[in-house]
């Protein structure tokens, strides 16, 4: 393979192109990331009400009374 040469301006020019592509990446998968984690902790805040609310009816329909406390 031959070697490349370049210029000081092209130079510049490239490792500016490869930091600007790697810097919108990088805030791109950053924001992916943080929708996803923002999904993940709602899926599961539904799943524990869903549950605290199941636990509730159990409880009232063996006429215990009372609220149960879910601590996490």
């Amino acid at each position: 393979m031959k070697p490349v040469r370049l210029t000081s301006k092209t130079g510049l020019a490239v490792v500016g192109s490869i930091f600007i592509a790697g810097t919108v990446f990088g805030w791109y998968l950053k924001s992916w990331r943080l929708r996803w984690l923002a999904a993940k902790r709602e899926y599961f805040a539904k799943k524990t009400l869903k549950a605290h609310e199941t636990l509730n009816d159990e409880i009232h329909s063996v006429n215990m009374g009372g609220n149960v406390l879910i601590y996490l």
